[in-house]
């Protein structure tokens, strides 16, 4: 009986990846890893985005139900900003309106980084009143100007 050996030929196809499958396999790692990175870079600065909206709507309900308090102050207007009013502007004091705007800007101003500036307006009628913020965020592109957001919000008191 005869036994067939194999070549030393046969043999070179099974020892292993070469040099340039290893490299393939590194940079597509390498890409993936990037990848994630940024994906996680964007979720972070939209979330940023994210908190000041939420404090911003917090900040103008404790308007609202400062203004709810002080009836007399919205039935002579005086919680009307009469404009934008931005928080590196010198807090208004003096009578109880001007005291619930300053801690509302206050309340706007302590989210988001140091150097980001929010602006904020409150507009009343006779019956209903509306608040409006706005702030550049820049850093996560949104809005319709390149990182300025803006929103409003209306309450009755």
């Amino acid at each position: 009986m005869r036994m067939m050996t194999r070549g030393a030929g046969s043999r070179r196809g099974v020892e292993g990846a070469g040099l340039i499958e290893v490299m393939v396999a590194v940079l597509l790692l390498s890409i993936g890893g990037l990848a994630t990175a940024s994906a996680q870079l964007v979720a972070l600065k939209r979330n940023e985005g994210a908190l000041v909206r939420t404090a911003a709507v917090y900040a103008t309900s404790s308007l609202a139900e400062a203004i709810r308090a002080n009836p007399a102050g919205f039935q002579s207007g005086a919680y009307d900003t009469k404009g934008r009013v931005c928080t590196h502007d010198e807090a208004p004091i003096g009578d109880l309106a001007r005291q619930d705007i300053s801690r509302w800007l206050q309340g706007l101003s302590g989210q988001g980084d140091a150097t980001m500036q929010v602006c904020g307006a409150v507009r009343c009628t006779a019956d209903a009143c509306m608040a409006s913020i706005m702030w550049d965020d820049q850093r996560a592109g949104a809005g319709t100007d390149p990182g300025v957001v803006e929103i409003e919000l209306g309450f009755t008191p």
